[in-house]
């Protein structure tokens, strides 16, 4: 059991002491989403598209049927083991709490925003991307979502 406690204590993101690193071009462009999967479950765009603008200065801006759903800024941290997007303004449901212990145990809560029927999370570990971008929920958890995007 303590082997397991620290390696989760080792995917946990902490707020303090993370290090933006300059975003590779690469990450540039516009993204359709394709699906999601959580666990055995995939969901679709059913009717609906949405669309993930990554630009340059780190802007992003994600629309659904070509209307705006939210835009702010974003970054790539690289100081723990992989690559980790941040949406800087997805900050609900729980703010800077995302984690905590309560009667002895570790718990996570995720800030997420719902854009159809895409779940966008706060922090998403992925990597340098070709002509898909996958975002997987970070931290990684064993019922973590990963998104997938096509780029346009």
């Amino acid at each position: 059991m303590a082997v397991l406690l620290f390696a989760f204590a080792a995917c946990h993101k902490s707020g303090q002491g993370t290090r933006s690193i300059p975003v590779s071009a690469s990450y540039y462009g516009r993204w359709q989403w394709i699906n999601s999967s959580f666990g055995p479950s995939t969901t679709y765009p059913s009717g609906s598209i949405v669309v993930l603008d990554l630009e340059a200065g780190n802007q992003y801006q994600a629309t659904l049927n070509g209307l705006v759903a939210t835009s702010g800024t974003f970054g790539i941290d690289s100081s723990a083991n992989g690559v980790v997007l941040q949406f800087n303004n997805i900050n609900q449901p729980v703010g800077n709490n995302t984690s905590g212990q309560s009667g002895g145990v570790n718990f996570i809560a995720f800030n997420f925003l719902r854009i159809g029927q895409l779940i966008l999370f706060q922090y998403n570990s992925t990597s340098t991307p070709g002509d898909t971008l996958s975002l997987l929920q970070y931290p990684i958890t064993p019922e973590a979502t990963i998104s997938l995007f096509k780029r346009m």
